[in-house]
C-alpha cells in the first residue's frame, strides 16, 4: 500500500458533523479512497430526519461507518441535555471574552464531544476533517494514535457569515479552531481557488490542494444537450441546503434585474423562514 512522505497509511478516517446524504463531497472520497485499495471509516452525525432515511443509501459502500452520533431535537434526550448542558454555558462564557481551548470548541458544535470521542475509539494512519467541528476530533485522534491529520475545506467558514457585529462570536470560534489546527494539518484541500486563497490569507497556511466539487466525467450526459428546458429564454439553476440571505441569491436577483435577456432563476433547498418574501420584494424593486 503506498505511503504519503516517510508514513505508511492503510487506514483512513474520515470525520465530519453532517450526515452522508448531506455531504456528496465526503461519499466521493470515502468511494475514491476505498478504491485505491485503502480500509476507510467514517464517522458521521445524525440529526435529519429525511437525511437518516437517505443515509441508508450508502449501506452497501465498500467503507465502513463507524460511528453515527445524534444531535438537535431528534437525539435522543439524554444525549440531547448532555450536549446541551455543554455548549450552552460554553457559548456564554466565549461571549464574554473566554478563549480556553475546551470552551472554545465545546461552544462551536454540540457534538465536538462526541465526535473526538468516537475518532479517539477509531485508530487509523490518517484522519481527514470535513468541517470545523471534526478538527479536534481529527488532531486528537491524530495525537493518541501517533498518525496525522488533514482538513478538507469545501467552504470558505469564515466568510459563512455577514460583516456584523452579531455575528463577532460566530468568526471568534471559526478563527480559533481552524487557526489553531491547520498549521498542524499534513495538507489543507480546498474546493475552489478562491476558498484556497482566502485559506492562505486568513492564516498563513501552505496553499491548499484544490480539489474540485464535482461528480466524475463517467457520469456526464454522453453528449451535450442542444439547450435548457426553460423557454423561452436561457436560465440558472441554484442548489444549496440552505435558501437564504447573505449566499449570492440577492446579487442573482439583481444581475437578472439587469439582464437584456431575462433568465428563469430556479431555486432547489430549505427555505429559510421569511425569505420568500424578502426575495419576492427584492425582484419587484429589481424589476426581475
Amino acid at each position: 500500500m503506498s505511503g504519503i512522505g516517510t508514513r505508511r497509511v492503510k487506514r483512513i478516517c474520515i470525520i465530519s458533523p453532517g450526515h452522508l446524504a448531506t455531504n456528496p463531497r465526503l461519499v466521493k472520497e470515502a468511494d475514491a479512497l476505498s478504491e485505491a485499495g485503502y480500509e476507510v471509516d467514517v464517522i458521521v452525525a445524525d440529526y435529519l430526519l429525511w437525511a437518516r432515511e437517505k443515509d441508508e443509501c450508502f449501506k452497501n459502500n465498500p467503507w465502513r461507518v463507524a460511528a453515527k452520533l445524534p444531535f438537535g431535537p431528534h437525539a435522543p434526550l439524554a444525549a440531547r441535555i448532555r450536549q446541551l448542558i455543554r455548549q450552552k454555558p460554553a457559548r456564554w462564557l466565549v461571549k464574554r471574552g473566554a478563549n480556553g481551548r475546551s470552551l472554545v470548541e465545546s461552544a462551536a458544535h454540540p457534538i465536538t464531544g462526541e465526535l473526538k470521542a468516537a475518532a479517539l475509539r477509531t485508530p487509523a494512519d490518517l484522519y481527514i476533517a470535513h468541517y470545523v467541528a471534526a478538527l479536534p476530533a481529527a488532531a486528537a485522534a491524530a495525537k493518541r494514535h501517533n498518525s496525522i491529520y488533514a482538513y478538507d475545506a469545501e467552504d470558505f467558514h469564515l466568510g459563512d457569515w455577514p460583516e456584523e457585529q452579531q455575528y463577532d462570536v460566530e468568526r471568534r470560534l471559526l478563527r480559533a479552531i481552524e487557526g489553531h489546527y491547520l498549521p498542524g494539518c499534513a495538507w489543507v484541500t480546498a474546493s475552489s481557488p478562491l476558498i484556497a486563497d482566502a485559506l492562505v490569507e486568513a492564516y498563513g497556511v501552505p496553499p491548499p490542494q484544490v480539489v474540485l466539487n464535482v461528480f466524475p466525467k463517467a457520469q456526464a450526459p454522453a453528449a451535450p444537450t442542444q439547450r435548457g428546458s426553460a423557454l423561452p429564454g436561457p436560465s440558472l439553476y441554484w442548489f444549496s441546503q440552505t435558501i437564504g440571505p447573505n449566499r449570492g441569491l440577492e446579487c442573482a436577483v439583481r444581475a437578472i434585474g439587469l439582464s437584456t435577456h431575462r433568465p428563469h432563476l430556479y431555486l432547489r433547498g430549505n427555505l429559510a423562514s421569511g425569505y420568500m418574501t424578502e426575495l419576492d420584494n427584492l425582484a419587484a424593486e429589481a424589476g426581475a
